[in-house]
């Protein structure tokens, strides 16, 4: 996931916007907040899914351990 300056943001928290090849303009909520897990389908993913980045599993493991996934 990638970040770009938000033009509209006010605040600290919304300076960036997260982004992604299956998000181009903008990570849904439900997704970048952590409560869906983007392994599986997402309406507007143009079927593009999360894929683990090498040295990512311990970060994954936790994800799953904290979500019950």
């Amino acid at each position: 996931m990638k970040k770009r300056p938000n033009p509209a943001g006010t605040t600290s928290l919304d300076r960036f916007l997260p982004f992604c090849e299956a998000f181009p303009g903008g990570v849904p909520d439900q997704i970048y907040f952590g409560g869906f897990d983007h392994r599986r389908r997402y309406p507007g993913d143009r079927g593009v899914l999360f894929e683990l980045r090498d040295g990512g599993e311990p970060a994954l493991a936790a994800y799953e351990r904290d979500s019950g996934g």
